[in-house]
């Protein structure tokens, strides 16, 4: 329902204009995924990402006096660098296995068009968010989409014998990620009062 959607996000926009965002991403998101029209996306925001530097100072130069121009030092400083290469390799996962299963999905699960374009939108931001990471904020809106896609995807796209296999090297790499994410790059030390850990 477009208006009841319009209303949701004009409404959460109040408190976070990032939120109008979700306007256009309701065209993509109503989809079929892998169509012409999702692949012609795909082109165009691998050309953009080829490019980002004169698109974006084209971008900032046109919002001059914006709120949005507020943002020019952060992102064209160069100063604040991107999103950690894993987080955008991460959220590629269930992009590609969509993929690689995509009849098969499409056979089993007719709605899951919005998942695999809203997963797909999430990679997109995550690889511009290579460039700086302010892109990444943008993830909170799609990312939990891929809650959904990646659990129903080893659930019932894969064998019975692949499942174990798929479930258990998923929690493993989430491991070393958050391991990584925390303890190497941010220097988090997780300790407990009770274990003397």
């Amino acid at each position: 329902n477009l208006k009841a959607y319009l209303a949701v996000i004009l409404f959460a926009s109040t408190f976070h204009t990032s939120a109008l965002i979700m306007i256009p991403v309701y065209f993509i998101a109503r989809e079929e995924a892998w169509s012409k029209k999702v692949i012609h996306i795909i082109i165009v925001s691998g050309l953009l990402l080829l490019f980002i530097q004169p698109v974006m100072t084209m971008i900032f130069e046109s919002a001059e006096g914006t709120k949005l121009g507020g943002y020019e030092e952060a992102i064209l400083g160069g100063g604040e660098g991107g999103a950690s290469i894993f987080r955008t390799i991460i959220a590629a996962v269930p992009v590609i296995l969509s993929y690689i299963y995509r009849d098969k999905i499409k056979e089993v699960w007719p709605e899951s068009n919005i998942f695999v374009n809203m997963c797909l939108v999430n990679f997109i931001i995550m690889s511009f968010a290579l460039y700086n990471w302010l892109f990444a904020r943008f993830n909170f809106y799609f990312q939990p989409y891929s809650f959904i896609l990646l659990p129903y995807l080893i659930k019932n796209i894969f064998k019975a014998k692949e499942k174990g296999l798929v479930y258990y090297s998923f929690i493993i790499c989430y491991f070393i990620f958050f391991y990584y994410e925390h303890v190497i790059s941010l220097n988090v030390i997780y300790s407990s009062d009770f274990i003397n850990l």
